[in-house]
């Protein structure tokens, strides 16, 4: 039987913009975020995340409305994460109509994800790990880890109800020079049951099926792969077809 994986789409906002950024550094903007999800819609596909990035850049946050309109354009599941610190935040997303949150600075809140899950369900919930390697160990969320450091972690996670982890590469992030972290996002799916998405520098459509194949890692992430022409930063929205992602 033939397999295909789960290929989300993810855009990044600053106040009513969408924008992309290298590193997240020196945001280049992109155009309208409604219209820019309407086009992915025709694409069909799987899913949709959007990452509010405004505080990074002292911009307001997007407001209620922009969402409001992003939503009304999106045919998929779709999932929104940027300042969800707390339970009345998140409930303000679920009520917009968002299906996921994810969650970073408030990820060891485990009160917080608990609360979440027992009102909306462990599937509502996905965790962001911003990861870089520094030499012997890693860098999770800017906190100095080893492996089995980041094992205890993300099933402390998932024991608290966290559906799915997101393990992205903030180094390589916009850059288009291929995805570094398959060892450590590798070993963290084999370390829990929940579904584990990779994302950050992903280089070409080819790179997907190769980062699933020979591990439990679920989906992939990306952004300037579906944004940008495969050699130029000029604008072309693009999504691989299934047939292209048979593993």
């Amino acid at each position: 039987m033939k397999q295909y994986p789960r290929v989300i789409v993810a855009l990044t906002l600053i106040s009513e913009d969408a924008v992309k950024t290298a590193g997240f550094k020196n945001p280049k903007y992109l155009g309208d975020p409604v219209n820019l999800t309407r086009l992915f819609s025709k694409f069909e596909v799987d899913e949709m995340c959007i990452l509010d990035i405004s505080e990074r850049f002292d911009a307001e946050r997007v407001s209620r409305e922009t969402l409001s309109a992003i939503l009304e354009s999106a045919f998929m599941p779709i999932s929104f994460g940027g300042g969800v610190t707390s339970f009345q935040k998140a409930k303000e997303i679920f009520q917009l109509g968002f299906d996921k949150v994810v969650i970073k600075s408030g990820i060891n809140e485990l009160n917080l994800i608990e609360e979440i899950v027992a009102n909306y369900g462990q599937q509502s919930v996905i965790a962001c790990l911003d990861v870089e390697l520094d030499q012997a160990s890693y860098k999770v969320n800017g906190q100095q880890m080893k492996q089995n450091e980041i094992v205890n972690y993300v099933q402390t996670l998932e024991s608290r109800g966290v559906g799915e982890l997101l393990v992205h590469d903030v180094v390589n992030e916009g850059k288009r020079i291929g995805y570094s972290l398959k060892k450590i996002a590798t070993l963290i799916a084999d370390s829990v049951e929940i579904p584990v998405t990779v994302g950050g520098g992903i280089a070409s459509h080819d790179e997907i099926p190769k980062l699933l194949v020979g591990s439990r890692i679920d989906s992939v992430v990306a952004s300037s792969l579906f944004v940008y022409n495969s050699s130029t930063d000029a604008i072309f929205i693009s999504y691989p077809p299934l047939k292209s992602r048979n593993l």
